[in-house]
């Protein structure tokens, strides 16, 4: 006997602010987690937002000052994933339904993978020939033009996505707290060129309704359900205690202000990035009051905190097996966050916590540094071992002939020449990057040697292009570099191709202070008796 279509209502919301569509999101989800509604497809856009993935800091991925000063309201999902940048631009989307109601999808990823294929027949149908791409988004020949989202709470689900009709991508970069390297190496212009939209595919964006119709019908066939025939409009403010809810819930995690004596590492996972911040007793050893934030999907959505809770103020053995028997035994999801990344998370902190001991570091130095270490070497051997230096082209004056060059005179004039002083006197080989290229065959030399490093870049950079360090698989002991970057500047493109004109400033007292672990070599000998005091 055949099964009866499930009827659902569709519902469109027209064009409000974000945190109304966010409010919107949760107190229909709420209610249909009661089982006492048909399920819900819900059309929408927004007006200008930066909405956070549900595991988010909203300081490590926003804007935040832009957002204030250009009037861009800040918004959290109920769903995981990454940060995004709504206009009326995107169309956007909410299918929400007790689990009952839709057929095999009983985890985070095929319900992404369920609701992208759908969204890609819509396209098609549209003549527009998407494909759906792991984890979240819809791409036509690697140009996103659709994103979607999933969370599953209380036996509900929310699934929901939003498709570019058009794009502002000036807008998008200053209010997200990402370098255009995330969309593509070539800057502003190539950042455009790494996005499409259905104006750019159609030449023109079709009627709403059209748009509406196919994404309804494709929906409606990944589901099996039948879609009621009429479109109920609403146009009815969200009461405003919806609405302040959801602005204090974008701000519960924010990590914007430091933490006096809290360490913060980070750990990449293909291309999500998961985020560990705790107070670090390293002779325990234990870490106090952990948070953890991700950009990945995961349930329940209370994951993060228990992670952080069983962390919290035991041996890091200890909390490590905590948290290994929960992800074991809940069921929970993370989208490759487990056991094992964890553990990493809470080693890099300790092995922080311990260097700065060890170096006398302050806080802000301490979490300056970033230990590149694949096998787990800490920090200190991994000084031990190093034998190179790498220096970013961009900490040279503007000013100088060599800027765009490898070498330096050493003629005094910048902290360069004090860095490449440093090295030399330790018998290391210093290499002055000088575009991005030129950094993967300068590692990929160096994954020959079997040599450890010690570098200096942002950390924009190092997040953005963690794949390049991942790949030569170097242990490196790297430091962020400040003032004008090419990040904060909106110029990737130049610094991509060796051009970016600003300067950036190295921390000669932090690298002085790194310098002293590595020993004193004769050129391409072994250490002298000096070691790293010296």
């Amino acid at each position: 006997m055949s099964t009866r279509p499930v009827l659902f209502q569709v519902v469109d919301t027209g064009l409000r602010p974000g945190l109304e569509n966010h409010a919107l999101d949760r107190a229909w989800l709420r209610t249909h987690a009661r089982g006492s509604h048909i399920p819900v497809l819900r059309f929408h856009r927004s007006l200008p937002t930066a909405s956070l993935g549900r595991f988010q800091a909203a300081g490590r991925e926003l804007r935040l000052d832009v957002c204030a000063r250009r009037g861009i309201e800040v918004a959290r999902r109920l769903s995981g994933g990454g940060a995004l940048y709504l206009d009326p631009q995107q169309l956007g989307f909410s299918v929400i339904a007790p689990a009952a109601a839709l057929r095999g999808i009983d985890s985070l990823t095929v319900a992404l993978a369920v609701t992208g294929s759908a969204i890609a027949e819509a396209l098609t149908s549209l003549g527009i020939r998407a494909r759906f791409k792991q984890p979240n988004d819809l791409e036509i020949d690697g140009r996103k033009i659709a994103s979607v989202f999933a969370a599953c709470e209380a036996g509900a689900w929310l699934l929901q996505g939003t498709v570019l009709l058009g794009v502002d991508v000036k807008s998008m970069l200053e209010a997200l707290k990402v370098p255009t390297e995330k969309l593509s190496r070539d800057g502003l212009a190539a950042a455009r060129d790494r996005l499409t939209t259905v104006e750019d595919q159609l030449g023109t964006v079709p009627a709403l309704e059209v748009l509406r119709g196919q994404v309804r019908d494709a929906l409606a066939r990944a589901f099996g359900w039948r879609p009621d025939d009429e479109v109920t409009t609403l146009s009815a403010p969200v009461p405003a205690r919806l609405v302040e809810h959801e602005r204090r819930a974008a701000r519960l995690v924010d990590w914007s202000a430091p933490q006096a004596g809290a360490v913060e590492v980070l750990w990449k996972i293909e291309s999500r990035t998961v985020r560990l911040r705790a107070q670090v007793d390293a002779d325990g050893p234990r870490l106090r009051t952990v948070e953890v934030a991700a950009d990945v999907h995961a349930r329940p959505p209370t994951l993060f905190e228990t992670i952080a809770r069983r962390l919290s103020d035991c041996p890091v053995d200890v909390g490590v097996r905590r948290v290994a028997a929960f992800l074991h035994g809940s069921g929970a999801e993370a989208a490759g966050v487990d056991a094992q990344a964890i553990a990493r998370l809470a080693a890099l902190a300790l092995d922080v916590r311990r260097f700065q001991g060890a170096a006398a570091l302050s806080d802000a130095q301490a979490n300056a540094v970033m230990i590149h270490s694949p096998d787990g070497t800490p920090a200190c051997a991994i000084l031990e071992r190093a034998t190179v230096m790498l220096v970013p082209y961009c900490a040279k004056p503007v000013w100088c002939k060599w800027r765009h060059r490898d070498g330096c005179p050493e003629c005094g004039q910048c902290e360069v020449g004090e860095a490449y002083r440093l090295a030399r006197e330790r018998g290391m080989r210093v290499i002055t990057i000088t575009r991005y290229e030129h950094l993967v065959e300068t590692l990929a030399q160096l994954q020959r040697d079997g040599s450890a490093y010690v570098g200096m870049c942002c950390s924009h950079f190092y997040l953005k292009r963690h794949r390049a360090f991942a790949e030569a698989g170097l242990p490196a002991v790297l430091m962020d570099v400040s003032g004008a970057n090419c990040y904060e500047l909106h110029q990737e493109a130049e610094a991509y191709a060796g051009r970016f004109q600003a300067q950036a400033r190295l921390d000669l007292p932090l690298l002085a202070n790194v310098m002293r672990f590595v020993p004193r070599r004769k050129p391409g000998g072994p250490a002298s008796d000096q070691g790293k005091r010296g």
